[in-house]
C-alpha cells in the first residue's frame, strides 16, 4: 500500500538522518576541517538545500525526483563513509553535495505530501511528522550511545545511514503517480495506487 510505503519511508529516512545530522558540524571541527569549512558545513543545510528548491519549481515527476534524490544520497553518505570521513576537504565538499540532493528529496517530499493531504491537511501532516520525529530522536540518541568519545566508529554510522537510506530506495522505487483526490488512502482505505 501507498500510505505504508510513504510512513516507512519518511521514518527511515529521518532515522538516517538522525543518525548522522547532528554531529556533523561537530565532526568538521575533530576531523580538521579549517574554520571557514566548519562555517560552510554548519549553513550547508539551510543553504545549499533551499538554493537548490527554486529552479525544481517547474519539475513535472516528482516521483522520479524523490526515487533518484533517495538513491543519490544513499551513494553519497556510502561515499562520506568509505572516502571522505577523515579528509578536510572531501568531507566538506561530500556534504555540500548532501545537502544539494538532500533539498531535491526534500522538495520532492513535500510535493508528494501536498498532494496527499488535500482535505485533511493538518491530520496528514501531524502524521507524517509523528513518524519522523521517532525516527530522528531514537537515531540520534542511538549515535551518541553507541560513538560516545571514540569517533572513529562515526565511519560506520555513515554507512548505517547511507543502507537505510538505500533501503528506502528500494521501498519506493514501484511508486507510481500519486495525485490523490482524498486522504483515504493515507488513512488506511485502498486507493487507485494500493498494490
Amino acid at each position: 500500500m501507498v500510505h505504508s510505503r510513504l510512513r516507512n519511508y519518511i521514518l527511515f529516512q529521518n532515522l538516517a538522518n538522525g543518525l548522522v545530522s547532528p554531529f556533523i558540524s561537530f565532526l568538521a571541527t575533530i576531523i580538521g576541517v579549517p574554520s571557514i569549512g566548519v562555517g560552510i558545513v554548519s549553513s550547508a543545510s539551510s543553504f545549499f538545500s533551499g538554493v537548490v528548491q527554486l529552479p525544481l519549481r517547474r519539475i513535472r515527476s516528482v516521483e522520479s525526483l524523490l526515487k533518484s534524490s533517495t538513491l543519490l544520497l544513499a551513494i553519497l553518505w556510502l561515499v562520506m563513509a568509505l572516502v571522505a570521513y577523515g579528509n578536510p576537504l572531501l568531507y566538506v565538499v561530500t556534504y555540500i553535495a548532501i545537502t544539494i540532493i538532500g533539498g531535491m528529496n526534500s522538495f520532492a517530499w513535500l510535493i508528494i505530501l501536498e498532494r496527499l493531504s488535500r482535505g485533511s491537511r493538518g491530520r496528514v501532516l501531524a502524521t507524517y511528522a509523528f513518524y519522523g520525529s521517532i525516527g530522528s530522536l531514537a537515531a540520534t540518541l542511538v549515535t551518541g550511545f553507541i560513538v560516545g568519545s571514540n569517533y572513529a566508529l562515526m565511519r560506520y554510522v555513515f554507512l548505517v545511514s547511507g543502507f537505510l537510506i538505500l533501503i528506502n530506495a528500494v521501498n519506493i522505487w514501484a511508486l507510481r503517480s500519486i495525485d490523490l483526490e482524498s486522504p483515504s488512502t493515507l488513512l488506511g482505505a485502498r486507493g487507485p495506487l494500493d498494490s
